[in-house]
């Protein structure tokens, strides 16, 4: 294990083809780095790994690449899975590439960048000021995103827990769930089902090519919709005038081509 000096701002630049990113953030002023061998023979790219921390306006930036096994001895060799364990100051910032490696992040973090092949993301106990998030065919699930959430995937699912400001969502074959989506947001799916909850303000559109579009809208607020489906059932909950007298104003375009479309009232104040 290796451990930096970072006080000020942190910047974590974290790539693996296989294997595990492991990320966690708490009160400190140091970064710690562990690589710790997932196969038999991810010995020989432990060692020919080079973590690195270079001072930079501001704060550091902690760099760890573990080389592809690939490029680095045989091309025809299957790479070496390895795990890189990195404990960091609150508010970090993290770029992490993957190929086939799931990444796993919590606590506080500043902008999260991560872009996988088939590795999963699951960040369930994190906070970013602000997410990227890109997987070919893996799951995605991250707790909460603050200030901007930009989500793509492929054939996964994707599950964020509570977005603020904008958000963005698209996935082919998976889910979309916001489980409190605050602000403006546009999610999508082409054969899954989207549900966005604790909506209460912004411009919010959904929709779906064969999956069922499912908004939740929180009490007291005041809601201009535009829903359409060609084969399913399109059903609005909210009663006319209830709980009209809310400040807030929301806009909803939901759509589905054979799925069904719901709006209905949550049982639950918006999130704070």
């Amino acid at each position: 294990m290796t451990t930096y000096e970072t006080p000020g701002n942190v910047r974590l630049d974290l790539s693996v083809a296989a294997g595990a990113i492991e990320l966690h953030t708490e009160e400190r002023e140091t970064t710690t780095v562990e690589l710790e061998p997932m196969s038999g023979d991810a010995q020989e790219l432990i060692d020919a790994t080079e973590p690195e921390c270079k001072e930079e306006p501001g704060g550091h930036r902690v760099r760890v690449h573990v080389p592809s096994g690939r490029n680095l001895w045989q091309k025809l060799r299957r790479d070496g899975a390895v795990r890189i364990r990195v404990v960091a100051p609150s508010g970090a910032s993290v770029e992490a590439t993957t190929a086939a490696a799931d990444v796993t992040l919590s606590g506080t973090l500043g902008v999260v960048e991560v872009k996988t092949a088939s590795g999963d993301l699951a960040a369930t106990h994190a906070t970013a000021e602000t997410t990227r998030l890109m997987t070919a065919s893996g799951d995605i699930r991250f707790g909460r995103s603050i200030s901007k959430t930009d989500i793509g995937s492929a054939g996964g699912d994707i599950t964020v827990g509570q977005t603020s400001g904008s958000a963005v969502a698209k996935t082919m074959s998976g889910n979309v769930t916001l489980e409190q989506a605050q602000g403006n947001v546009r999610a999508s799916s082409m054969s899954g089902d989207v549900f966005l909850g604790g909506l209460s303000e912004g411009t919010v559109a959904a929709n779906s090519m064969s999956g069922d579009v499912v908004m939740d809208v929180v009490p007291g607020v005041r809601v201009w919709m535009d829903l359409s489906t060609l084969s399913g059932n399109a059903q609005s909950e909210l009663d006319q005038g209830d709980d009209t007298q809310g400040d807030a104003q929301l806009t909803l375009t939901a759509s589905s081509k054979s799925g069904d479309v719901r709006v209905r009232r949550s049982p639950h104040p918006a999130a704070v």
